[in-house]
């Protein structure tokens, strides 16, 4: 991506025009439903329905985005990252089906290049300094303007899970099988 191109950063930003270019192809129109709603970890998540005639251009995506309230949170912990490097780095070669990615992309800094040795570092510090660290990261992630946007299928059987009801034993046994794998 080009130094500060274009990236959609908010579901409305997610246009027929902008859907047009990604996929070189045209996109009539895009209508949106917001899954999980107030339960997304640090993220909108939003289906996109793609009205198109193009062969290569899927029916649905699932785009996910940073919510603006859980941004700086999310920044420091490097979560959008994070989820962007595993679909790109893990998500064709997992031993079990994962949702295929049609388009990922964030601003890449310092931190990105040097997580390693900078988490090797915090390691290393006495405990005294968590607090003021993590004061100074908490300014330091509020302060950046790095964007992210990762658009992968959509499973249409899958349901998203509920964190804080949690899974009856008979799905838990199910997802381990997929797991051990």
């Amino acid at each position: 991506m080009t130094e500060r191109a274009f990236l959609p950063e908010t579901p409305e930003q997610l246009t027929a025009t902008w859907l047009s270019t990604l996929f070189d192809s045209k996109i009539d129109s895009v209508e949106q439903r917001m899954l999980g709603a107030g339960v997304g970890f640090m993220g909108d998540v939003v289906r996109l329905e793609l009205n198109s005639e193009g062969d290569d251009v899927p029916r649905y995506l699932i785009a996910k985005l940073p919510k603006l309230e859980n941004r700086v949170v999310g920044e420091l912990l490097g979560v959008y990252e994070r989820e962007i490097m595993f679909f790109r780095e893990f998500g064709e070669d997992l031993p079990v089906r994962a949702p295929r990615l049609y388009f990922s992309e964030f601003d890449r800094d310092r931190g990105s290049e040097n997580q390693k040795p900078i988490i090797r570092a915090l390691d290393r510090l006495p405990g005294f300094m968590n607090g003021l660290l993590a004061w100074a990261a908490m300014r330091a992630a509020g302060a950046k303007e790095r964007r992210y946007l990762l658009l992968i299928e959509y499973y249409d059987a899958m349901q998203p899970g509920d964190q804080l009801a949690g899974i009856d034993a008979a799905a838990c046994g199910g997802v381990l099988q997929e797991v051990a794998a």
